[in-house]
């Protein structure tokens, strides 16, 4: 079955593992119209920012990739070594026919992640952790600096209402091996969309917005940290 996307299920959304395989793959055909649709930018902001930060030739993981809307940008920028991973293989299906990735892993974020210590410049991780709670994003962030160069750029959008709620932001100052390098603005998930829509009507979903953090590995940092 082809579902569209319902986004009022992600005012809270459902974060069952199986649940939510099972509805990203019902969901995938349609993902990348409805989305965009709903005017979705976090992808090509993503694209956007990365290609100030990094060379064009940077090994980027692409964590949490979906069908693929965050690679696609990545390569109209310019990104040619992109690796995707996700654990539902119908987006994976979707993303694979885009044509821009190196590699495509079916795997979970829960799990240890399958790459050698320091595989990667850049991880980037877009539309993901709000299925997750604190301790599984803290956990899935010490994986990501682990595959990093300890050099490299991990980049990750997450709800500004959550990331306070949370107070997340105090552990990653706190965090031994990770460096704050940018907090953006909060900037809207979807600019058109009745359910997180900022306008007056829909004032009550205005705290649903993402902010997009990026996250270094302090130069400093030995090789056996």
């Amino acid at each position: 079955m082809n579902d569209h996307v319902d986004t009022s299920k992600w005012i809270d959304p459902c974060k069952d593992p199986e649940d939510v395989r099972n509805e990203f793959d019902r969901i995938s055909k349609n993902y990348d119209e409805d989305l965009l649709k709903k005017g979705y930018r976090a992808p090509e902001d993503t694209a956007e920012m990365l290609a100030d930060l990094i060379p064009l030739e940077t090994g980027i993981l692409d964590a949490g990739c979906g069908t693929g809307l965050v690679g696609l940008y990545l390569n109209r920028r310019g990104f040619q070594n992109i690796t995707g991973l996700d654990f539902s293989g119908e987006c994976l299906k979707e993303a694979g026919g885009k044509k821009v990735y190196t590699d495509l892993v079916n795997s979970s974020l829960t799990e240890k992640l399958p790459f050698d210590d320091h595989t990667f410049g850049a991880v980037t991780c877009i539309g993901v952790f709000s299925r997750f709670g604190k301790a599984e994003i803290l956990a899935i962030l010490n994986e990501f600096s682990r595959i990093c160069r300890k050099d490299g750029i991990i980049l990750f959008t997450y709800r500004e209402d959550w990331m306070k709620a949370s107070n997340l932001l105090d552990d990653l100052k706190k965090h031994p091996q990770l460096v704050i390098e940018q907090l953006t603005e909060p900037v809207p998930i979807f600019t058109v969309d009745e359910e997180f829509s900022v306008k007056p009507l829909f004032k009550r979903f205005q705290r649903f917005e993402k902010s997009l953090y990026g996250l270094k590995r302090p130069i400093f940092e030995s090789e056996s940290v």
